[in-house]
């Protein structure tokens, strides 16, 4: 499904990802003078992460690609814990890439770009999906969380 503003948020995305992929040609500015921490910790972030994108990629299947008539509202798999388990995957993963680049810029373009794009994008699927299941998606919008488990 694709949204008006879509192009936006994609180029905020890329603009994002761009900052923090280069960030340590642009602005070398460590969180922490040795590597080896920081990389036990983002793989630590990281691998988890990935793993959720790939749960939450294999129960929604062609659905994360299209929305077609007829389709049904995916409750299982992460979905049961997280509405938007794909998009805290992908703030999880940017957050441990961003450890791993050791980089003070990485982590700033992570909170300050990548997050709230991400959780702007769901909030904007969440008005679509409520449009297309109705009283379903209110029924599992009220028993199931926004993105963070037990949070919010």
């Amino acid at each position: 499904m694709q949204l008006p503003g879509h192009r936006l948020l994609v180029a905020s995305t890329a603009v994002g990802m761009v900052i923090m992929l280069t960030s340590n040609l642009i602005f070398p500015w460590p969180i922490h003078p040795g590597t080896a921490h920081w990389n036990d910790i983002s793989m630590a972030i990281l691998f988890p992460a990935l793993l959720l994108l790939f749960w939450a990629l294999v129960t929604l299947g062609w659905l994360m690609f299209r929305l077609d008539p007829g389709d049904k509202l995916v409750n299982r798999g992460p979905y049961r814990y997280v509405r938007h388990p794909f998009f805290l995957g992908m703030m999880v993963a940017f957050a441990g890439l961003a450890l791993a680049l050791n980089n003070w810029l990485a982590v700033a373009a992570t909170l300050l770009i990548l997050w709230p794009v991400l959780t702007l994008r769901a909030m904007r699927e969440e008005r679509e999906l409520a449009h297309r299941f109705g009283q379903e998606w209110q029924i599992y919008r009220q028993t199931t969380y926004f993105l963070v488990p037990y949070v919010w």
